[in-house]
């Protein structure tokens, strides 16, 4: 029996497929009754996205400061998907598509 894992590659996709990917991650998750209880919850993972979409749309404007910002946001946003991953990891109990439906 194939053994399934969450793969921890978004943490390398550029900052625009970051975003769209923690998209798919709260669109799958939410209302799925195979996560019912999120180690991150659906809101405060929104927050932290929205919080690293602001990041990028004020690095338009360049610096220093504006990139540190962003920087932060994106770890932030980071840890919260590793977080929630590992609770896919383990709710999903090797179920393909119950694992698929979370975004993930």
């Amino acid at each position: 029996m194939a053994i399934y894992h969450i793969s921890l590659g978004f943490a390398q996709l550029p900052d625009a497929a970051l975003d769209e990917f923690t998209n798919g991650v709260v669109a799958g998750l939410t209302g799925n009754p195979a996560y019912p209880t999120p180690a991150v919850s659906l809101a405060e993972l929104s927050a932290v996205q929205t919080a690293f979409a602001d990041a990028l749309t004020a690095m338009t404007q360049g610096g220093t400061q504006a990139t540190a910002t962003k920087n932060n946001a994106r770890a932030a946003l980071t840890a919260a998907l590793r977080q929630e991953a590992n609770y896919v990891q383990l709710t999903g109990r090797n179920d393909l598509p119950t694992l698929l439906s979370s975004g993930f």
